[in-house]
């Protein structure tokens, strides 16, 4: 029972948006944030940030726009001037992670390990969060932890891997559920060491 409670909890944490505040490189954050409110007011119907967002996704290949955009249309969102199109949804998220964008990096690779909405590929959605992690990505190290301690995606617990990444998504700022799970696995992890092997 308290596996597939973790599990579930792990599985909640690696899908999970604002759980952090991640520190990512200094040229991300305000491009970020610009793109936020930005895809905010398109989704909430403002035709010109529409327009901006749309170009700079498109036009300009922008990745903090590409992954906006991506946001707009993907399965969970009801965005003014879009329709949700997978194929489209997930274009956006690898052409924004392939450009380097961390927050991407984490999405994209999420959908590569757990094979949704396309096709499965576990060595490469590892290297996308362990890109996205070394990029200042907490929720990325989040991801990575759970993986570690939950054997995920036909991992091995390992529990020194899951403590180094633990570590460094609470170091990154993690928040929340996240910050809740980390430290959980670190105090599994402290118990496990004093009293027998896991």
């Amino acid at each position: 029972m308290f596996r597939i409670l973790m599990s579930t909890l792990a599985a909640c944490i690696l899908c999970a948006g604002n759980v952090s505040a991640d520190q990512l490189a200094g040229k991300w954050t305000v491009p970020r944030a610009t793109y936020k409110n930005m895809s905010q007011d398109a989704c909430n119907g403002d035709e010109t940030a529409f327009k901006q967002l749309f170009n700079d996704a498109l036009v300009e290949g922008h990745p903090v726009a590409l992954n906006s955009l991506a946001w707009m249309i993907g399965p969970s969102q009801r965005c003014a001037f879009v329709h949700h199109d997978q194929e489209d949804w997930v274009s956006l998220l690898r052409r924004s992670a392939e450009a380097g964008y961390p927050v991407a990096m984490k999405n994209y690779g999420n959908l590569l390990l757990q094979g949704e909405k396309v096709q499965r590929n576990i060595p490469k959605g590892l290297k996308l969060l362990q890109a996205a992690e070394s990029r200042g990505h907490s929720t990325a190290a989040v991801a990575l932890a759970s993986i570690f301690a939950d054997e995920l995606y036909g991992f091995d617990q390992n529990w020194n891997v899951a403590k180094r990444h633990a570590r460094r998504a609470l170091k990154l700022g993690a928040k929340g559920t996240a910050r809740t799970r980390m430290r959980q696995i670190l105090r599994e992890i402290e118990r496990c060491s004093l009293l027998a092997p896991c």
